[in-house]
């Protein structure tokens, strides 16, 4: 008995320590996989969805990083380069973008995710009543994929959605961050994946 005892501890133990710790400056923490840490940025995938897409955050957003073999790192703040012109937009990749419109095209079949399963639903009704697009069920035949990251601070959700290519699983382009209250929709969790919709998809496409 004591040494199924041990042995279920010993178990615990190493499922807590096998992921990497991502302490963000916000004071969230994210449990992931890091896959690479440049000079300006940390690409990682989600501890829960190892194979799902890849993730990219700006070291200024980050506190430090413990990793699963016991190692931390932490993160001062990254000076941002200077702009001597400040009118100049920043450099975008022609193909990039060109890629990003032909994926998302009128009436091309996007595939909705979240972590969270009723984000899914209030994102579909949103997509359908738009009806710019067409959901589908069947990833495999979707043109793109549509993330909604849903987060909770308190009575207030915040949150984004990230257009993903299906064939690599990588962030192609994502919306602004939006937050929203109960005094906007008592469901806080429609209410900001409508505001993200309205506010954050929609205007790319006019």
């Amino acid at each position: 008995m004591k040494y199924i005892l041990a042995s279920a501890f010993l178990f615990a133990a190493i499922c807590a320590y096998s992921q990497d710790r991502i302490k963000m400056k916000s004071g969230e923490t994210v449990l992931a996989k890091v896959l690479e840490v440049s000079r300006d940025e940390v690409k990682y995938r989600r501890h829960s969805n190892p194979d799902g897409p890849v993730y990219v955050l700006s070291k200024q957003e980050i506190s430090e990083i413990t990793y699963q073999n016991g190692e931390t790192e932490v993160f001062n703040s990254v000076k941002a380069p200077e702009n001597n012109n400040r009118n100049d937009n920043p450099p975008v990749d022609p193909a990039i973008v060109d890629m990003f419109y032909s994926m998302t095209r009128r009436n091309n079949r996007v595939y909705i995710t979240s972590e969270n399963d009723n984000a899914v639903v209030h994102a579909t009704n949103a997509i359908n009543r738009w009806g710019y697009w067409t959901v589908t069920e069947k990833k495999y035949n979707a043109d793109f994929i549509l993330n909604f990251n849903i987060n909770f601070s308190g009575a207030e959700a915040y949150g984004t959605a990230d257009f993903i290519n299906p064939r690599n699983g990588r962030i192609i382009r994502s919306t602004n961050q939006f937050r929203v209250a109960p005094t906007w929709d008592l469901n806080v969790k429609r209410g900001l994946v409508n505001v993200i919709v309205d506010d954050g998809i929609k205007p790319m496409f006019r």
